[in-house]
C-alpha cells in the first residue's frame, strides 16, 4: 500500500516537472524575443536594475508560498545568467 502512494505521489512530481520544463521553454523564447528587441534598438543585454527588481519580486513570491529565499535566488539567479548567455549568443 505505501508503494501505491508513493508511486501516486511521484506521478504527482513528474506531472509538475512537465509543467516546469514548459514553462522553462516558454521564458526562453520571451528571452530570444527580449534579445532581439534589445538588438535592434541597441540596448545592452544586461539590464542590471531589471535583474535586482526581477529577483527582488521572485523572493517576494517565495516569503509568501513558504520558500526558502536562497532556493528561489539560486535558481533565478541560474536562470538569469542562462538568459543573458542565451540573449548574446544570438546576436553576436
Amino acid at each position: 500500500m505505501k508503494d501505491i502512494a508513493l508511486n501516486t505521489l511521484r506521478k504527482k512530481i513528474n506531472k509538475i516537472d512537465d509543467k516546469i520544463i514548459s514553462l522553462l521553454s516558454e521564458r526562453m523564447n520571451v528571452v530570444k524575443s527580449i534579445g532581439e528587441e534589445k538588438a535592434i534598438i541597441k540596448h545592452e543585454t544586461l539590464d542590471t536594475n531589471r535583474q535586482k527588481n526581477v529577483l527582488k519580486r521572485w523572493q517576494n513570491k517565495a516569503k509568501k508560498h513558504n520558500l526558502s529565499e536562497d532556493l528561489i535566488e539560486k535558481i533565478y539567479t541560474f536562470i538569469h545568467d542562462h538568459a543573458v548567455q542565451l540573449q548574446k549568443e544570438n546576436h553576436k
